[in-house]
């Protein structure tokens, strides 16, 4: 195509280098939708009807975007090879939420990294779209758009200006409790050089921090971003994914590509559009790949060299993307992405504070779950059905009781989770047989369940040890139900049944208790030297120190125990702040 502004990273999801903006007609909603995804791992067959946005779809370097024009202006591109990715990512950020916050755009950039410029020029630029950029430096109107000092009376573009406008009420976080932070300015308001001085300075001191002054000659150069401005969702490819197309075009239809060469890995691809039409293909080929976001099965391809002969993408049926609240919890169908699982969770929390117990521990299991452009293709099924002994959710499935319904062409049933995992990346699927629906129930009345995590960095890796753990206990503090599951410590996702029997039957916050359950952990959960993946006594250690930080977290919940409120707020995650940072230089 030419077009080669779009780059090959680490090829396997996780630099974010390859990152493209992929929209998609939503027929439920009635709108398009914009994502970020790793092109390197999205397949070809998967495009059928969805509109593709690479960085050269933004500008050029005649005529950039405001997003390619303000990382270039302030700095946030040294070597380049990693600017295409967060170009598209905050540009797709911006298509979906035009005034987003400094901590929704830091959140945007999860799945990029920049390995040579740093990341306090990139966030410099990324943030002066945000609704509080005038922290940045930037003017901002009272639609909360930085734009450059020519285009507002007021304000010399450097961060702290007396004349600087600030959009709606924000406070202005130089000052706290009405104590100044900052340098005053060294004139009266009237007096204010509106940056009038240029190389000299601002006028709020002798001694320029010459970096802000070149920030500021930078700001003077924005272009204005008018969210209304961006091109609209192709409408053939509305008409087209709604099935309303004239008889002379292009007409939505099943898929089946074949390879033209002998010796293909994969040779041929079926890309169905019902239930039914799936089923009929599975049937016929028992032994097919089913294949969703790609993020698991591509790397097996690329980097394992296994081969898949059949693969049948099952993203467009939208039987397997439901989501239905019973009586006792929420059937979710397994082919949602992790991206919507995460957004129908949070409404889940909202909506039911009481009983959101499970959602809010998956949640917990999300937010540490891959980067954006992952979790927006991948899916619910391939976390269950490849079976992955670190799985991030199973352990949270284990521990709730969830339920899952398989379906064939002869007709479905349902398989309690706990017997669904058979071995190492074995399950209880018949030949012909798919995953359907999952079923987590809503947690009951003082019951308590959390999710833990531990790898060798916080975000964006893979799990060291995984956990999830539930109690439930009656009024006088018995407990009537536990159940404690782990990733990491077996070929599967296990429960560990005697820290559950243990538990049972006891007083929740019985000192006592707590070293009963650690030692029955230990006991149970012992790995030889020679596990797969090595630190056999530190997994152990882990496990055991996750069952240490639940009693003392859930007990604190349910008001069980003497639990010093110290120690429960540094077992409790910290919540991430927005980052700052500042460069400063003289001449």
């Amino acid at each position: 195509t030419g077009l080669t502004g779009t780059k090959l990273g680490c090829g396997e999801g996780g630099c974010g280098a390859c990152t493209v903006m992929v929209s998609t007609y939503n027929v439920d909603l009635g709108r398009p939708t914009h994502a970020t995804a790793n092109a390197c791992l999205y397949p070809l067959y998967a495009m059928d009807g969805k509109h593709v946005v690479t960085v050269e779809g933004l500008g050029s370097a005649k005529h950039p975007h405001p997003v390619q024009q303000r990382i270039a202006l302030l700095h946030g591109s040294q070597c380049g090879f990693c600017t295409p990715g967060f170009v598209m990512s905050l540009y797709t950020l911006l298509r979906n939420n035009p005034k987003p916050t400094e901590l929704d755009i830091e959140e945007c950039f999860d799945g990029n990294l920049c390995r040579c410029t740093g990341y306090r020029p990139i966030l410099d630029a990324a943030k002066t779209f945000a609704s509080d950029a005038w922290k940045a430096g930037a003017n901002v109107g009272k639609d909360g758009i930085a734009r450059a000092p020519e285009t507002e009376s007021k304000g010399c573009g450097i961060e702290g200006c007396c004349q600087t406008k600030k959009p709606f009420s924000l406070p202005d976080p130089a000052r706290v409790n009405g104590v100044s932070e900052a340098s005053e300015c060294a004139k009266t308001s009237e007096d204010c050089c509106k940056g009038a001085k240029g190389s000299e300075g601002c006028c709020k001191t002798k001694d320029a921090n010459w970096a802000n002054v070149e920030k500021s000659e930078a700001v003077a150069k924005f272009r204005a971003y008018d969210a209304t401005q961006e091109p609209i969702f192709p409408p053939f490819l509305a008409r087209y994914v709604r099935g309303e197309t004239e008889s002379a075009e292009a007409q939505r239809r099943e898929l089946h590509l074949r390879a033209t060469q002998d010796d293909a890995q994969c040779t041929q691809v079926f890309r169905p559009l019902t239930l039914d039409s799936l089923l009929e293909i599975v049937t016929e080929h028992p032994t097919a790949k089913l294949v969703a976001g790609n993020s698991e099965v591509g790397v097996e391809i690329k980097f394992k060299r296994t081969q898949f002969a059949t693969q049948v993408y099952v993203g467009d049926v939208p039987e397997l993307r439901t989501v239905e609240r019973c009586a006792n919890g929420v059937e979710f169908g397994v082919n949602i992405t992790l991206a919507r699982f995460e957004h129908e969770l949070r409404a889940l929390s909202r909506e039911l504070p009481e009983q959101s117990q499970c959602y809010a521990a998956l949640l917990e299991a999300l937010r540490f779950f891959a980067g954006n452009q992952i979790r927006n293709v991948a899916t619910v099924a391939g976390n269950i059905a490849t079976a992955s002994p670190i799985s991030d959710l199973n352990p949270v499935f284990l521990a709730a009781g969830s339920v899952l319904t398989l379906v064939s062409a002869s007709g479905s049933r349902q398989v309690p989770i706990s017997e669904f995992f058979l071995g190492y990346r074995r399950t209880a699927l018949a030949p012909g047989e798919i995953l359907h629906k999952v079923f987590v129930p809503h947690s009951r009345p003082r019951e308590i369940v959390r999710a833990f995590k531990q790898a060798k960095r916080k975000d964006d890796d893979i799990a060291i040890v995984t956990c999830a753990m539930r109690v439930r206990v009656d009024d006088a503090g018995r407990v009537e139900e536990a159940a404690y599951a782990f990733g990491g410590m077996a070929p599967t996702t296990v429960l560990a049944k005697s820290v559950g029997a243990a538990s049972v039957g006891t007083t929740w916050g019985d000192a006592a208790l707590l070293g009963q359950l650690v030692a029955a952990c230990h006991a149970e959960l012992q790995l030889p030297y020679t596990v797969p993946g090595g630190m056999a006594e530190y997994r152990t250690a882990l496990a055991c120190s996750f069952v240490r930080k639940f009693w003392t977290l859930s007990c604190a919940a349910l008001g069980s125990g003497d639990i010093e409120p110290q120690i429960v707020s540094e077992m409790e995650e910290d919540e991430r702040t927005v980052s700052h940072g500042q460069q400063a230089y003289e001449r």
